[in-house]
């Protein structure tokens, strides 16, 4: 379906999303919204990136929940890296991530903190009217969605198709006197909250952004180990010197597209490949055995990562964990999390829960939470524990440990003698150490590695 806007959005702000594009809709701003839009039988990552590429304009609805959600990450870069104009539409008080700022510096945001959301939702429609006139895209009259209100609807019947050749230099007037107002709210907001000094850029930019080499050098530096999950204690768990080679074992495809988490169990591989609703049951080479179907779908803002507890699967849905039935797929348990999951690991006794940032929660088998931390992440992919050390793998193919005051001990680039995809090609959710060999899988290439220190 042809359309004007991609609405990048958190699945906690669903219902900001379907008010925003029934909104927007019925003043004949054509929309792009997951899940309405993703074409049945196509992958979620392939439908998310043509619809970014054939849209007009990026809209990111931006809270505490896309701010730490990879999957909205992802989109925006996927935007930045395709020169897609975007809008930040602010629905919380909130700051940038150093991910996120990196991406929306120089952008100009819509405040829609205050109430009522219909006012901050007619400001957004006549900037996106003027953005979308001035390139010249012409759109057919859309009807709205079906979850359009009764006063949208009304609203609806009203309207006429926008005629670019029309009343278009009051609207751009509009938008240039906007767009300076808007500068100094900006700004004024911005000193307030303490923004980087990069945040008050006066030029707008759409174009692809890089890292200066001493903000990578930085953020490499400081990115921690990749999490997973251990079957046996951690006590029962090997150390390793970090400073050894590690070579690649084997690696071999993925049993589906997009693998995000992986577990070892005795002799066997369990693989959650989310966007093919499957979790995959493989040998040491990856040859089938056999699969199940996931208790609920999974491909969506929230990762789904995948930890093994001795009897039990257990993954993270967004912001929830379910324990899974090996044996038939069946959800025996769920419990909410205080974060979007994307990744988990079971250390022997307890199950911790880490977000892109380093979040980390820790909870017991019953759901309750027993420590809430952090460790220092930039673009964090996984964790797992080694002997009594948390390791995080991080997009950049760095790999940390941490002791368990979870202070930092080494790092180093996993990628170097793994043949892991480095610098931001690879999205490596799962990771799993079994006491011999780190076990990866890479969402981008499709691939499972098994790596391994080369003293061993």
């Amino acid at each position: 379906m042809a359309h004007d806007v991609f609405i990048s959005y958190s699945s906690r702000d669903k219902a900001v999303a379907d008010a925003m594009c029934a909104s927007l809709e019925s003043k004949n701003i054509r929309c792009w919204i997951a899940p309405r839009d993703v074409p049945p039988g196509q992958t979620w990552p392939v439908a998310i990136v043509d619809a970014i590429g054939n849209s007009h304009v990026f809209v990111l609805i931006l809270s505490n929940g896309s701010n730490n959600s990879a999957q909205v990450l992802r989109e925006v870069g996927e935007a930045m890296d395709k020169g897609i104009p975007a809008i930040p539409f602010r629905i919380e008080d909130v700051i940038p991530s150093k991910e996120m700022g990196y991406y929306l510096r120089g952008i100009h945001w819509l405040d829609a903190i205050t109430p009522p959301l219909e006012k901050h939702l007619k400001n957004l429609t006549i900037t996106l009217q003027a953005l979308l006139a001035a390139q010249g895209a012409e759109r057919p009259p859309v009807a709205a969605s079906p979850g359009a209100s009764l006063q949208e609807k009304v609203e609806e019947g009203a309207t006429r198709p926008f005629h670019r050749t029309r009343g278009l230099l009051p609207i751009l007037l509009g938008l240039a006197c906007g767009l300076v107002l808007g500068g100094v709210i900006f700004w004024v907001f911005g000193v307030r909250n303490k923004l980087p000094a990069w945040a008050f850029s006066s030029v707008a930019t759409t174009n692809v952004l890089k890292y200066p080499s001493e903000t990578l050098t930085a953020l490499q530096a400081a990115s921690p180990p990749a999490s997973g999950a251990t079957s046996p204690p951690r006590s029962q768990m090997p150390t390793v010197s970090i400073g050894d080679n590690w070579n690649q074992v084997q690696s071999f495809p993925a049993p589906g597209n997009a693998p995000t988490g992986i577990v070892r169990v005795d002799d066997t591989l369990w693989v959650a490949v989310p966007c093919d609703n499957h979790i995959f049951h493989l040998d040491l080479k990856g040859n089938f055995i056999s699969e199940l179907d996931m208790p609920e779908p999974g491909c969506g803002p929230g990762e789904v990562g995948l930890a093994w507890d001795g009897t039990s699967l257990w993954g993270t849905w967004g912001d929830r964990v379910i324990q899974i039935d090996p044996d038939n797929g069946r959800a025996i348990s769920t419990f909410p999390i205080d974060l979007e999951g994307r990744s988990l690991a079971w250390d022997g006794s307890y199950l911790w829960v880490a977000n892109n940032v380093g979040t980390l929660s820790v909870y017991d088998r019953n759901g309750k939470r027993q420590r809430r931390l952090a460790i220092p992440a930039s673009m964090l992919s996984g964790i797992t524990w080694g002997k009594e050390e948390l390791w995080e793998l991080d997009e950049w193919g760095s790999l940390t440990r941490f002791d368990q005051d979870l202070i930092k001990v080494d790092s180093f680039f996993l990628s170097n003698g793994c043949g892991i995809s480095s610098f931001h090609q690879q999205m490596a959710f799962g990771l799993f150490w079994d006491g011999t060999s780190l076990w990866v899988a890479d969402a981008v290439n499709n691939r499972i590695y098994q790596c391994a220190p080369s003293n061993r």
